[in-house]
Parts: structure tokens; sequence; C-alpha cells
């Protein structure tokens, strides 16, 4: 690499560094807790072995994306500085990656596509929410796979290029691609990306261009299935608010991909959580949004000899990638919004090189957009700092979002408001007064005012509308204890736990009330697992101390 190579490389990270400064003085946000701060694997040498061999011991299975928490845990605990740095490097690494592939592709403004992408605004919330671990990475090793690919289906048509090693840097492709994969399963589109860059060079594809990528796909389709299921059955991605018929998920696919177009050439009014649009199949101005996706790319195709392959390539790539997200499969997220900005990480890629290449012809000009873009995400990336600071700008923007406003409510809680909190749970309450999120967080209001009739009457209905919600079982059976009703307690704290197998509080509770009951020796189990899931409990710890010492006094081993 030459000299000037290294000092544009150093430069792309210096700028990444610059424009991300304010996460450094930034903590935890929304998920952080269970991706780090309370995730058990985390803390052990045999966490690593569950990392990789149970999947429901983690929010999501991306074994390789908790590995580097894992390792970071070893080296600077929980303090969220180290978290927050790794995700800078890693965008600033796929920035530089980006601006190497696109030189060995030979499209014009390369580095104006890597700046683009580097202080882009939208890229913030995968790049300053340390949760989303799961792009940065991932994208990393997306770029060194497309490289890697591009580089051995070059040289295997090379004279004299020796089988042997040919096959061994393909077994290394599929290598590097299994880790994208296990950053991130979004990146199982990949061999399709390939096959479009293939047609993009050649103009054609042959049967030589597509076998090598079968490998490639079974093993995307393969992460894709697994994640398809554990997003349903493990993260929650079923259920009345996820019944949505194949017209309704073309419509909410049409208009995000337009949204995601948008945000990339107008970048304002940015949030973290966007408003969720109503889907009507029978409001036939929503039937626009699909159509012109349509439209666009037939008019790409049959423009493509006229004004090239590079424009209908760049659009295939965006839509493609986007793919998975766009609502044809059960994602969590769509539960409250059916767009997030990190969802199209990877898929800007394509819109980056296509407009550098477009305006690479101005030379100077387009350089000035680099300015305001790093100003924008230096001042998203501040709204980040904390959990009360993201969801007050985010509340400001999507006041009608129960989901919001209930996050609100929970960052106040945190922030020792809880005068706020109790405000912003009855607006969530209102806004969605159906739902069994707003109606417990509701409940464990009146209960701390001390309406526990009014309190109970809300627990039952959260758990009538949906029986398998864990928090009900366990808020309800702190109050059952409150009142001294403990074997109902007990019930509920025990049901709470079959639904949530890791609610160590739940653990830690139940304890406490076989405890009350002088119970100590099943008290002694309960409180020894709440602290094996979470071992910084002080409540639970100082119970134990107690059930034990009883237990001593009980068999004559000591007094109580």
């Amino acid at each position: 690499m030459e000299k000037r190579d290294r000092l544009i490389i150093l430069g792309l990270f210096l700028l990444a560094l610059c424009v991300y400064a304010p996460t450094f003085r930034a903590g935890y946000i929304w998920d952080d807790p269970d991706y780090v701060v309370n995730n058990q694997n985390l803390r052990s040498i045999g966490g690593v072995v569950d990392i990789w061999l149970s999947p429901k011991s983690l929010p999501q299975y991306y074994p390789l994306v908790h590995t580097t928490y894992w390792l970071e845990y070893r080296l600077w605990g929980l303090h969220p500085l180290g978290y927050h740095v790794v995700n800078v490097l890693l965008h600033a690494l796929a920035g530089a990656l980006f601006w190497r592939l696109l030189l060995k592709l030979q499209i014009p403004g390369a580095l104006l596509a890597s700046v683009l992408f580097i202080t882009h605004p939208v890229m913030v919330e995968s790049v300053a929410w340390v949760t989303e671990r799961k792009n940065t990475l991932s994208i990393v090793f997306y770029l060194i796979t497309l490289q890697a690919y591009l580089s051995w289906d070059t040289k295997r048509y090379t004279p004299g290029q020796r089988p042997d090693s040919t096959r061994i840097n393909y077994i290394l492709i599929l290598a590097l691609f299994l880790c994208a994969l296990l950053s991130k399963s979004v990146t199982c589109s990949l061999p399709a990306a390939v096959l479009v860059i293939l047609w993009w060079k050649h103009g054609r594809l042959g049967k030589a261009d597509i076998l090598p990528t079968i490998p490639l796909f079974i093993l995307g389709l393969g992460m894709a299935i697994v994640t398809a299921v554990l997003e349903r059955h493990h993260v929650g991605a079923a259920g009345t608010e996820f019944q949505f018929t194949m017209p309704d998920r073309v419509l909410i696919a049409g208009r995000a991909v337009w949204f995601y177009l948008w945000k990339l050439f107008y970048p304002m009014d940015l949030a973290f959580i966007y408003p969720k649009w109503d889907i009507d199949p029978r409001d036939a101005l929503q039937w626009v949004f699909p159509l012109a996706v349509l439209l666009i790319l037939a008019r790409a195709w049959m423009l493509r000899r006229k004004i090239g392959r590079g424009t209908l390539a760049a659009l295939l790539l965006f839509v493609g990638t986007l793919i998975p997200a766009l609502g044809f499969i059960n994602i969590y997220p769509m539960r409250y919004s059916f767009v997030a900005d990190h969802f199209q990480y990877h898929a800007s890629l394509a819109i980056f090189a296509l407009a550098a290449a477009t305006f690479a012809r101005f030379r100077f000009w387009p350089w000035l957009l680099v300015i305001p873009l790093g100003v924008l995400t230096f001042i998203q990336a501040g709204i980040y700092r904390n959990v009360l600071t993201l969801w007050q700008d985010t509340v400001q923007k999507n006041p009608k979002s129960w989901m919001v406003h209930t996050n609100l409510a929970q960052a106040y809680d945190q922030f020792n408001d809880p005068r706020k909190a109790a405000t912003h749970h009855q607006i969530a309450y209102d806004l969605a007064p159906d739902i069994h999120d707003t109606i417990t967080n509701l409940a464990i209001v009146r209960s701390l005012d001390g309406d526990d009739d009014a309190a109970l009457d809300l627990f039952d209905e959260a758990i009538r509308i949906q029986p398998n919600y864990a928090d009900a079982h366990y808020s309800r059976g702190n109050l059952f204890r409150r009142r001294g009703e403990l074997d109902r307690s007990i019930a509920d704290y025990r049901r709470a736990t079959e639904l949530a197998p890791q609610f160590a509080d739940a653990f830690a509770n139940w304890g406490g009330a076989l405890l009350d009951l002088n119970r100590n020796a099943d008290a002694i189990e309960m409180l020894r697992h709440a602290l094996e899931l979470k071992p910084g409990m002080v409540s639970a710890r100082a119970n134990l101390l107690i059930a034990e010492r009883r237990l001593r006094a009980e068999s004559g081993g000591g007094k109580p």
C-alpha cells in the first residue's frame, strides 16, 4: 500500500473519531443492558461457550458480536467508553474498506463515497448505539468477503493460477461470509450482491458465475431461517400485532424503500423511533409506493444501454439488501415502527457509490456536502448521550407512540423523577389502552400510589390480553407480596420464571417471599439461582445470608 493510501485511511479514521466524538461521553441506552450490562455470558470463561451453543441465552443469536463484548468485558468491564470507541473504529474501518472496494471496481468518486458513508447522520444509530455492534462488525466482514470474492473471481481466470490455491481462497471466502452472518444475518444478501456486481461488470451472467455462489446462498439462507425462527419464538415477533396480509406487507415494503432513500438525500428530523403509518390495501394511493419502485427499476433496465448498467445495479443492491427489513419477515421492531435508520446501514453503500460516481465529474463541489453532514452527525450523536436525552428527543418527533412514552417514563424512573414517569405511563396507556405493556406499567403506577384494587384490575387485564407476559405476573406478584398474600405472589413469581427463565429479579423476589414464609431451604435455592443470573443484586444477597443463618439455626448450628 502506498504512503498516500495510508494517509487517506488515517484521515478516514480521524474523520470518524471527530464526527462521533460525542459518543465518547455517552452511556448505555435501549437494549444495551440486555446485550452488555446484564449479560451474564460476559462474566465468566464458560460464558463464551453459552454465547455460541445456547442461542436463547442471548437477546439475539449473533455470537460473534457477543464474543467481542466478552473480550471487551475482560479489558474494561462495563465502562461504556470502550464499547463506543470500538463501534466508531469499526465504522471507520468499514469506510476504508468501502473506499478500497470501489477503487478495485474502478468506480469514480470512491473516496467521496467513503466519506459520505462515514459522515452521514443516518449512520449514527448504528454507530452510537452499542447494541448495533451487529451492524458495524458485520459490515466489516461483508466488505472483506465481497472484496475477497471479487479478487478470487478474477484470479481463477488468470492463466497459470494453481487450482488448489483458488480452492483455499474460496474456503477462506466461505469462512469470512460465515463471520458476517454470525454478526448479523442481514448480510445473507451478499451472494446476490456478487451476482449483481458481476452482471454490472460483464453485462451477463453465465453458469460459471452462478455456481460458485450456491454455497454462499445456502449459508445465507440457513442463517436467515435461524434468525427468523428465533425472532418469532425467542424475541417475540408473533401475535396479533404481526398479523399482516401479503398486500399489507407489499405496501409496507414499497413505502419503506422510499422512506430510506428520502432520509439519505434529506437527513433531517432523524428519530430513534419513527411514527408507524397506517396500512390500508383499499387505499389506491398507498399502492403508488411499491408500483413506483417497480417502475423505477424497469426504467433503469430499459435505459441500461444508454446510461449504463451502474444505475440499475446500484438500485438492485439497495433494494435487495433492504429486503430482510422491509416487512416480508416478522421482526420485533415492526410492533412499533416499520422503519429504522439502522436497517439501511448496509444498503446505503450502493446509494453512496451511485451518488459519488454521478457527482465525480463536478470535482470540488460535491465535497462541500461533507461539512454539513459532519455537523449533523456530530449533533445527532449527542442525542445518544443517555436514555433520557434519547427519549426526550424521540418523543418530540414521535409524540403519538405509546412505546416512546413508555421508554421515556422508564428513563425518568432511572433519573429519579417518578412524577414525570407516571405522567408518561398514563399518556402511553391513553394512546394504547389495549396493549399489555401500557396496562402493566399503569398498574405499577397505581400500585405505587397505593390504589391496589385498581392496580390488580389492570394486572388482570394485562394477563388476560397476554397470558405469557412475564413482567405482568412478576409485578402482580410484587403487589400480592406487599399485601401479605404470599402464596399468590409465589404463584405469580413461579409463572414469571417459567415464561422468562433468565428473569433474575423474579427468582430473587420468589426467594424473598419464601423467606417471609420461613421456608428457608427453598428460599436459598431461589436466591442462589437469582445471584447466578445477576450477581450484583444486593437485596438478594442480603436475603440469602438471612436464609442461610436461619437454616443453620434450625439445624442447631447457631443462633438465628
